[in-house]
């Protein structure tokens, strides 16, 4: 267990379990990949295209429900944009510093909700943040309180 983080914003119990001390089962399970690729470039600059509730229910509509234990895995595309050194401002530098370009797709704090009360555990994604490029705090909030782990790229 790490030291307690008294005085940070939103400080909690969950910010005393760092990566090593996460149960090693608990990013594993059955796969639910829901592709919204589609949303890629989908928002103003600087911001990000929102993954909505109705992302999860249309794929639970096509594939059966979530369940818990099932690890959601959101494919944006964004990872696409990926390039080690100066060669990769599209990944972050572009949409975070100079509010170039529209941002990754991600989870409104109302999907992660959703995805919460299904009793998934993990949620993944191949954008830079599960947040939103223009503020990710409440979609965070919306999960790492409740135990939700997430798996950024």
């Amino acid at each position: 267990m790490r030291p307690d983080p008294a005085g940070l914003p939103h400080a909690g119990p969950g910010g005393q379990v760092g990566v090593a001390d996460l149960p090693l089962l608990g990013a594993s399970g059955p796969a639910a990949l829901i592709d919204v690729r589609e949303l890629d470039g989908q928002a103003a600059p600087g911001q990000s295209p929102a993954i909505t509730p109705g992302h999860v229910t249309g794929f639970e509509r096509d594939h059966g429900p979530l369940r818990p234990g099932d690890v959601v895995l959101f494919r944006t595309g964004w990872d696409a944009r990926y390039r080690p050194g100066p060669d990769g401002a599209a990944y972050g530098s572009d949409v975070l510093v100079t509010g170039r370009v529209p941002g990754w797709p991600a989870p409104q704090p109302e999907t992660m909700e959703l995805i919460r009360d299904r009793g998934v555990t993990c949620v993944g994604t191949d954008g830079l943040s599960i947040g939103p490029a223009e503020g990710g705090a409440p979609t965070h909030l919306a999960g790492l309180p409740y135990g939700l782990t997430f798996v950024e790229a």
